[in-house]
């Protein structure tokens, strides 16, 4: 597939391995199904970002919802349907 086109005044990242963007000094994770694609972020209100794949509306990113975790900043997408795109925590094998 040809990667999507985003307007000028769209800004343009690209999707780590992990599904995660990095945008503002944080992590966002956007979804795994995305890695190593193009999203664009268009800013809707102060510090509100809508992501979108292509003409596909994906959710928002809230800076003002951004939590440290030690030295890093991480944070959730908002949905469009309003649920949150959270990463599966990694499982621990028993002993």
């Amino acid at each position: 597939m040809p990667e999507p086109e985003y307007p000028a005044h769209v800004r343009v990242e690209r999707c780590y391995p992990n599904g995660v963007i990095s945008f503002r000094e944080t992590q966002w994770y956007v979804t795994g199904c995305l890695a190593g694609e193009l999203v664009g972020l268009e800013e809707v209100d102060n510090d509100r970002w809508t992501v979108h794949f292509g003409p596909i509306e994906l959710g928002v990113l809230d800076v003002r919802n951004a939590n440290a975790r030690g030295n890093r900043q991480f944070g959730p997408l908002v949905r469009t349907d309003g649920g949150i795109t959270a990463r599966r925590g990694r499982r621990r094998r028993p002993r």
